[in-house]
């Protein structure tokens, strides 16, 4: 089977096993909503540049995500006891890691979208984001999904993964965060976070690939 195969096989598989946990969707639906209404009204009043103050939120929010999308990842498959029993299947390192870099992205995008599009609406018309913007806030979701794939491979290899992985995910994200806020509109930032993002997929690759040994 193709690696595109093997990729499909098991972000499908993975995104039915979430379907069915409506009540975690329904929760996080709820706190995008909530975060894009409290941006679009505390917009209203801030006499800051506006929307510095909507990336600055939502990539907050892209933050918080990353860490649940980290535990949703190979930690949660440690935890089941049934990453192994994957690893040790004909599927290679680069399908397994991109099929969960998936259900990351979906995660995080979408929810970002949600918050940014309570956020203009709550704003009454304040808040207006340019291509430019939209466009970076998915870069940074892809750069935040490569790192909550990185740190959850990380969470595999140690016992206080609880204290390690937000830490990861916070020294990784915090230089492209601030870079990316004061520099929203260079499109050059947006390619280093994209190749960044694929950068981390190879490690993540590598170390993949390491636990496939100790498996086998």
């Amino acid at each position: 089977m193709s690696v595109i195969g093997e990729i499909k096989i098991l972000f499908l598989k993975d995104l039915k096993i979430e379907y069915r946990n409506k009540l975690e969707i329904g929760i996080l639906s709820i706190f995008s909503i909530a975060t894009g209404a409290i941006i679009g009204f505390v917009s209203r009043n801030m006499m800051i540049n506006q929307m510095k103050l909507v990336i600055g939120m939502i990539i907050l929010t892209q933050l918080f995500l990353s860490v649940f999308a980290s535990w949703k990842s190979f930690i949660k498959e440690l935890e089941k006891g049934t990453l192994y029993s994957l690893l040790l299947t004909p599927i290679s390192p680069a399908s397994l890691f991109f099929s969960k870099l998936l259900l990351s992205v979906l995660l995080i995008e979408t929810m970002s979208i949600i918050s940014l599009f309570f956020s203009v609406f709550f704003s009454g018309g304040l808040i207006k984001p340019s291509i430019y913007i939209v466009v970076g806030i998915l870069a940074m979701g892809l750069y935040l999904s490569a790192v909550s794939s990185f740190s959850s491979v990380i969470g595999v290899y140690v016992e206080s993964r609880g204290l390690l992985v937000p830490l990861v995910i916070l020294v990784l994200s915090l230089p492209a965060t601030l870079y990316f806020v004061s520099s929203i509109e260079n499109i050059t930032g947006l390619f280093i976070l994209v190749l960044l993002s694929f950068a981390y997929g190879l490690v993540i690759t590598s170390l993949v690939e390491m636990v496939m040994v100790e498996a086998n």
